[in-house]
C-alpha cells in the first residue's frame, strides 16, 4: 500500500474511533439533558433556566481574554506531533500553560469586578441578589478552572485522542445530571444543590482529565514556571494569537448574543422558549460534529504533509459528507422539531414557524461550514482579520435593529444574516485563494449543486406522506422523524453518489476502512 494511502488510513481510523467514542455518549447525553430539562423546568421553573442560561452566555464574553490560543496552540502542535518530538511538543504545552495562567488571571479579575453588576441587569428578573450572584460566580469559577488546570487537553485535540475527553466528561454530565434531578425533585434549597453539583462536576473533570492525561503521556514534561523563556521561542503564537483573537471574537458574538438579547427585548421566559429550541438545535449539531471532530487533527497533519492535491481532495471529500450530513438534518429538524419540543415540555413552548425556518437555516449553514473553517485554522490563516469583525458587526446591527421590531424572530436572523455574507461567501474565497491553489469557481460550481440536490430531494420527500400517530406525542415524532431523514436521505445519497465523484471516492475509503477493521 502507498505511504499516503497509509497515512490517510490511519487518519480515518483515528477518526472514526473519536466518532464511536463521541456518537455512544452523545445518544446517552441528549437522552438526560431532554429528561432533566423537563425536570428542571418542572422543579425549579423556566425563570431559573432563563437566568442561567443568560448568566452562561455573558460568562461566555469573558473568554474573548483567551484571544483564540488553543487553536493556534493546537496548529503549532501538528507539526511535532507529525514528526513525534516529544522535546518540543512538551515546550509548546509548556508555554500554553503560561500563557493560560496568565489568561485566568485576567479572567478572574474582570469577572470578579464585573460581578457587581450582574444583579442591576438582572433587576427585573424576580430573583434575589444572592441567587443572582451565587449563580453567576459558580460559572465564573468552573469558567476559572479550565484555565488554570486543563490546559494539557490541548494535546489531545491535536493528537486525534479527544475520545479520553470525551469519555471522562460526559461521564461525569451524565452523572451531574442524574444527581441534580434528584436533588430538585427531593431536596430542600433546589437551586443551591443544582449550582453546588455543576461546580463539583466540573472540579472533578479537572482532577480526573489531568490524571488520565499523564497516563497517556507519561513523557508530557511541563513546568509552568519556565513558560516564560520558552515562549521567547515562540512568538509566533503570539503573533497568530492577535489575528486569531478577532476570529473568536466573532464566534463569541454569535455563539453568546442571542439569548441575552431575547431577554433584553422580551423576558426570562422566552429566553427558555428559545433556548429549548437551541438546545436542540446543538445537540443535533453536536452529534454531526462527533462524526468529524478529530478530523481536525487529521487536517493539521494533512496540511503538514504540504500535498496539494491531497489537500484539495480530501477537503472536498469532508465537504461533500457535511453538506448531505447537513442537509438531512436540516429537513428533518424542520418537519419534526415542533413535534418535539409539544412532547417534550409542552405546545405552550412552539414557536412560530418563520422562527424554526430561520434557526434551521442558520444551523444548515453552521454545520456545513466546519470543512472550510477546519482548513483555515489547519492552514494558519488568522490574518484575515476584518471578515469576523464584520461578521460580529452585521450580527449585532441586524439583531438589534430586527430584534426591536420583530422580536425572536428578528434575533434569529441576525445570525444567520452575517452567516450567509461571511461564512456563506467570502470564507470559501478566501480558503481557496490562500490555501488550495484559488480554484474558487470550482467551489461556487460544485456547492450550488450540493444545494440543488438538497432542495430537490426535499421537494421530492415533502411529496412522499408519512405514517402519523395522531397526538401519541414522542411516538409520532419519532415515527415522523425516521420516515422523513430515511426517505430524504436515501434520496439524497443516491443523488450525491450519482454526480458527485467526491462522494464516491469517500464510500470506497469508507468500505476500505470496515474491510481492514474485519479482517
Amino acid at each position: 500500500m502507498q505511504p499516503n494511502r497509509v497515512e490517510d488510513d490511519s487518519r480515518f481510523k483515528k477518526m472514526a474511533k473519536n466518532a464511536r467514542v463521541s456518537l455512544f455518549f452523545l445518544v446517552l447525553i441528549l437522552l438526560a439533558t431532554f429528561v432533566s430539562r423537563a425536570v428542571f423546568i418542572d422543579k425549579i421553573g423556566a425563570n431559573f433556566i432563563g437566568l442561567t442560561t443568560t448568566i452562561v452566555n455573558i460568562v461566555g464574553f469573558l473568554n474573548l481574554a483567551e484571544m483564540g490560543f488553543a487553536s493556534v496552540v493546537a496548529f503549532a502542535l501538528y507539526g511535532p506531533i507529525h514528526s513525534k518530538n516529544t522535546v518540543e511538543i512538551s515546550a509548546i504545552v509548556t508555554v500554553f500553560a503560561y500563557i493560560y495562567r496568565r489568561v485566568g488571571l485576567v479572567v478572574m479579575t474582570i469577572g470578579i469586578v464585573g460581578g457587581i453588576f450582574i444583579p442591576y441587569f438582572f433587576r427585573s428578573s424576580g430573583f434575589s441578589a444572592g441567587t443572582i450572584l451565587s449563580t453567576y460566580y459558580i460559572y465564573l469559577f468552573t469558567t476559572i478552572i479550565g484555565y488554570f488546570f486543563n490546559y494539557r487537553e490541548i494535546l489531545l485535540v491535536a493528537d486525534q485522542k479527544n475520545y479520553v475527553k470525551i469519555s471522562i466528561f460526559n461521564s461525569l454530565k451524565l452523572v451531574k445530571l442524574g444527581a441534580q434531578m434528584i436533588a430538585v425533585s427531593y431536596l430542600d434549597g433546589k437551586i443551591f444543590w443544582w449550582l453546588g453539583l455543576e461546580l463539583f462536576s466540573l472540579v472533578a473533570y479537572a482532577y480526573l482529565l489531568n490524571l488520565k492525561i499523564l497516563q497517556v503521556y507519561p513523557w508530557l514534561d511541563v513546568d509552568v514556571r519556565s513558560g516564560k523563556n520558552l515562549s521567547r521561542d515562540y512568538l509566533i503564537i503570539y503573533k497568530k494569537s492577535k489575528q486569531a483573537f478577532v476570529h473568536k471574537l466573532a464566534a463569541v458574538v454569535l455563539q453568546q448574543t442571542s439569548p441575552i438579547f431575547v431577554f433584553v427585548f422580551l423576558n426570562l421566559q422566552v429566553v427558555t422558549k428559545y433556548t429549548n429550541y437551541t438546545i436542540i438545535i446543538t445537540a443535533l449539531t453536536s452529534v454531526i460534529t462527533a462524526l468529524f471532530d478529530s478530523t481536525n487533527a487529521g487536517v493539521g497533519n494533512l496540511v503538514a504533509a504540504r500535498n496539494l492535491k491531497r489537500t484539495f481532495g480530501v477537503y472536498w471529500e469532508l465537504q461533500v459528507s457535511r453538506f448531505w450530513l447537513a442537509g438531512v438534518a436540516a429537513y428533518t429538524l424542520f418537519s419534526t422539531i415542533d413535534l418535539f419540543i409539544g412532547a417534550w415540555v409542552g405546545e405552550k413552548y412552539v414557536l412560530p414557524k418563520p422562527v424554526v425556518t430561520v434557526l434551521v437555516a442558520g444551523f444548515f449553514i453552521t454545520v456545513a461550514r466546519k470543512t472550510t473553517d477546519e482548513f483555515i485554522s489547519a492552514s494558519g490563516l488568522y490574518h484575515d482579520t476584518a471578515a469576523p469583525l464584520a461578521e460580529a458587526a452585521i450580527n449585532i446591527i441586524v439583531t438589534m435593529v430586527l430584534g426591536k421590531m420583530y422580536g425572536v424572530f428578528g434575533i434569529a436572523m441576525g445570525s444567520v444574516v452575517s452567516l450567509l455574507i461571511i461564512v456563506g461567501l467570502w470564507k470559501p474565497i478566501f480558503l481557496h485563494k490562500e490555501a488550495l491553489g484559488g480554484n474558487v469557481h470550482i467551489y461556487f460550481a460544485k456547492t450550488g449543486g450540493f444545494l440543488l440536490i438538497l432542495i430537490f430531494s426535499a421537494i421530492v420527500t415533502t411529496k412522499i406522506g408519512v405514517v402519523r400517530f395522531g397526538s401519541q406525542g414522542m411516538l409520532d415524532f419519532v415515527c415522523v422523524s425516521i420516515q422523513r431523514s430515511a426517505v430524504f436521505g436515501a434520496i439524497s445519497f443516491f443523488l450525491f453518489f450519482i454526480f458527485c465523484d467526491d462522494m464516491r471516492i469517500l464510500s470506497r475509503r469508507f468500505r476500505r476502512h470496515v474491510y481492514l477493521k474485519r479482517g
